[in-house]
């Protein structure tokens, strides 16, 4: 399995211009092949910064996502709006274990 972990610094106030290609790019992305989960959320200290949580089967299903059409058309949408390059971390885990 593949776990993304990412943050967006958005640049100050402009999160309204960026939520509706948001709820736009989720169910597109879950419905991706090989994704297990996608989540974004708005972080509660500062609420310029959207955090990405994203769980693949694999790098090829992580991969082929990025090079869909609707991630062009998001990034097309948000990329005004976002102040600085996003940090993202990529782990290769095995599955989760039952708490």
């Amino acid at each position: 399995m593949i776990l993304v972990i990412g943050k967006n610094l958005l640049k100050p106030g402009t999160f309204a211009k960026i939520e509706k290609p948001l709820l736009t790019l989720l169910p597109k992305s879950r419905g991706d092949d090989g994704c297990i989960s996608y989540e974004f959320a708005r972080d509660i200290e500062n609420p310029d910064v959207i955090r990405f949580t994203e769980r693949w089967r694999d790098m090829a299903a992580f991969d082929a996502h990025n090079a869909q059409p609707h991630m062009a058309v998001f990034q097309a949408a948000a990329g005004p709006y976002i102040a600085e390059a996003p940090e993202i971390a990529i782990y290769e885990a095995d599955a989760p274990r039952a708490a």
